[in-house]
């Protein structure tokens, strides 16, 4: 979008300073058209941008509306014209730095059609030899589209790796979580399984203080009719 906003207003200046020295490259009237191209590209890029549309959406426009505005400004031309290979092929590979195939093949199928409408229904352009033109387009297109081509399919590869690696790390996260609540659950039942057999073994020392308690009793009682059977022996002896 920024690109298109800054291309829109240089071609305004451009156009607005060689109409002050009667030297305009193309009319006011194609003009408007290429403004218009230029515009509309613009404003539908910021409402894709705002409602997040698919990035492939807005390299699909940018293709067509480059070649548009290119193939515009060579029919707009009445002279020789230098560079017209050049343009389609500055298009092409412009469109292969946003790496995606579908924007270069169909910047290079409608450049084809462009080049070949201007040839066709505007003869007075000078400088046109479709025969090596078009062979010279199609080989970079053929060459564009496969370095795209492997330069794509190197960062969907890498993507997926990332994602995999995301992916495995949030697996790992949640075993860990997993794996952590469990711990906590058996550092819990483990501290009411030793508060339970606390509670019993302070019962079982209880009762056998008990045990012992009422067994010395005995024991001293015992042993204290065993000292008054023996005085009363002796009492009875005398």
């Amino acid at each position: 979008a920024v690109f298109f906003s800054s291309l829109t207003i240089l071609s305004i200046l451009f156009q607005s300073i060689t109409d002050l020295f009667d030297h305009s490259f193309i009319s006011w009237d194609k003009f408007w058209v290429l403004l218009g191209i230029l515009a509309t590209t613009t404003v539908v890029m910021i409402l894709a941008i705002e409602k997040k549309r698919d990035s492939s959406f807005i390299k699909f426009l940018t293709s067509i509306s480059l070649v548009f505005s290119w193939t515009l400004l060579m029919c707009s031309s009445t002279g020789s014209i230098q560079g017209i290979t050049a343009g389609y092929i500055s298009i092409f590979i412009i469109m292969g730095l946003f790496r995606n195939i579908v924007a270069v093949l169909t910047a290079g199928i409608i450049g084809l059609l462009g080049y070949s409408y201007a040839y066709i229904f505007y003869p007075t352009i000078e400088g046109l030899n479709p025969t090596v033109d078009i062979a010279s387009l199609a080989a970079v297109l053929a060459v564009v589209t496969f370095v795209t081509y492997n330069i794509q399919r190197y960062f969907i590869d890498l993507t997926d790796a990332q994602e995999e690696a995301e992916m495995a790390k949030a697996v790992l996260e949640i075993k860990v979580r997993a794996r952590t609540r469990e711990l906590e659950e058996f550092s819990k039942n483990l501290e009411n399984i030793i508060e339970e057999r606390t509670e019993d073994l302070k019962k079982k020392v209880e009762d056998l203080e008990r045990f012992s308690r009422l067994t010395v009793g005995r024991e001293l009682r015992m042993i204290e009719l065993k000292k008054k059977l023996r005085e009363a022996e002796k009492r009875g002896g005398n």
